[in-house]
């Protein structure tokens, strides 16, 4: 497979109908489990013809994503995912209503990003050895170097465009455990900035919350907008919640005075030159966003579409009038996949999103993750409880926006954590804003 822009074919003369939602969520549907048989290029001789399900075409369907009127993602993996030959595809189809054609498709090859050229050379092992060793020359003189021998690259994430996360595994000459790091580039420079407050984070942590910590950087390359992380032990948060939720509730009480400590402390920690250059991140901010992730349900399911409008403006409403409260660090993207635990501690992952703002914001949306991973009320309400507890007293007004918030995030988990090429997304979207509804009356109380 080469990248390129084919041309469209039938049964592409449809392609605009199926892009605008007309023809409903199973063309869509249709469209990303077939590719091959939608433009997508190749030969019936080579890839037999059948849905992605199919073994003989050896692809998995990584994620997808639809918007409406414009364009039509997925993500593949072709080979069995502990394969170093695994490869790995981006397919778009392009709307052309707008140019008056019939669209277009897209289809990239690992490593191929013409956005973001430094993907090819952080995709060689040699160069990212070097990359490493400057970035942190200590790796030369460690007892288990993450350079050592051969290093394998395989993509953990392939956005073109956007950005891209890579696993790089080290297969020691000697003997013990493997080892690697992270490579995450983005078409920024919120990598650099999220390694320097995980330098200042670690020490924080260590004094006041000294069970948690932070990924371990090991520094930024501006050349290739590139931060390299360390890799650690450990299991996402996320898969202790639905099936250990006892053992879980403790890891989250830790994750609840983690982040207090990190609302509280993190501004004075981190010092004037890096707070000035975080971004801020408030309501309103975080309305749009959930807005703009839900028009396909829109498109596709307009009565749900209605009332996923109507939760957002009522959480907008609940919130009105609301005394200000002083803008903290957050986290921005606190969630159980971006909390790895082990032997009683936790690392906190991802700080990409680093931003000032209402930490309701960040306690509102890890509300509304574990209510998602834990599978039931009464488990998520234990958990939530937990975290409560762990986070401590004096933060009565932060956990009422918080509430209303949840409702926010549970909006956003519909439209980003339910798959549009999942047979049962009509009836997941349906449910998680029938939450989302279900939850803000709850919360919703005179201020």
């Amino acid at each position: 497979m080469t990248s390129g822009t084919l041309p469209t074919a039938p049964p592409l003369g449809m392609l605009d109908e199926v892009l605008s939602g007309r023809l409903g969520v199973a063309a869509v549907r249709d469209v990303v489990l077939h590719p091959w048989q939608h433009g997508a290029g190749g030969s019936p001789a080579e890839i037999p013809a059948g849905p992605l399900t199919d073994g003989a075409v050896g692809l998995t369907l990584l994620r997808s994503k639809f918007k409406p009127g414009r364009k039509l993602s997925a993500y593949y993996r072709r080979g069995p995912g502990d394969s170093a030959a695994a490869e790995y595809l981006a397919v778009s189809w392009h709307s052309g209503a707008a140019d008056g054609d019939t669209g277009a498709v897209t289809v990239q090859a690992f490593p191929d990003d013409p956005g973001m050229p430094q993907l090819a050379r952080l995709s060689d092992p040699d160069y990212l050895a070097s990359l490493a060793t400057d970035l942190d020359p200590g790796l030369r003189e460690a007892a288990v170097p993450l350079v050592d021998g051969p290093l394998q690259v395989t993509p953990v994430r392939y956005r073109p465009g956007q950005r891209h996360v890579l696993s790089v595994i080290a297969s020691l000459a000697t003997p013990g455990p493997r080892s690697g790091f992270f490579a995450k580039t983005d078409k920024d420079t919120s990598g650099e900035r999220a390694t320097e407050v995980a330098t200042r984070l670690g020490p924080l942590l260590a004094r006041r919350c000294p069970h948690a910590t932070v990924v371990e950087p090991m520094g930024f390359s501006a050349r290739d907008s590139a931060a390299l992380w360390r890799m650690a032990s450990g299991a996402p948060l996320s898969r202790l919640l639905a099936d250990r939720a006892g053992e879980a509730a403790a890891y989250v009480a830790l994750v609840g005075r983690a982040a207090r400590v990190l609302h509280d402390e993190a501004c004075a920690a981190l010092g004037p030159s890096i707070v000035d250059r975080l971004p801020d991140h408030d309501l309103a901010a975080e309305v749009r966003s959930t807005l703009r992730a839900g028009e396909h349900v829109r498109a596709l399911l307009p009565e749900v579409g209605r009332q996923f409008d109507d939760v957002a403006a009522g959480v907008v409403r609940a919130l009105e009038g609301v005394e200000g409260h002083a803008a903290c660090f957050l986290h921005g993207d606190l969630k159980s996949d971006n909390l790895l635990v082990d032997d009683g501690r936790v690392r906190v992952l991802d700080l990409d999103r680093v931003c000032l703002g209402d930490a309701a914001l960040d306690l509102g949306k890890f509300l509304a993750d574990l209510r998602w991973c834990a599978g039931s009320e009464p488990r998520a309400q234990r958990l939530q409880a937990a975290l409560r507890d762990g986070y401590g007293p004096a933060a009565d007004d932060r956990w009422a926006r918080a509430g209303l918030l949840t409702a926010l995030f549970a909006l956003k988990f519909a439209a980003r954590r339910c798959a549009v090429h999942d047979p049962e997304w009509e009836s997941r979207v349906r449910a998680q804003v029938d939450l989302a509804q279900s939850t803000l009356s709850a919360a919703a109380r005179p201020w």
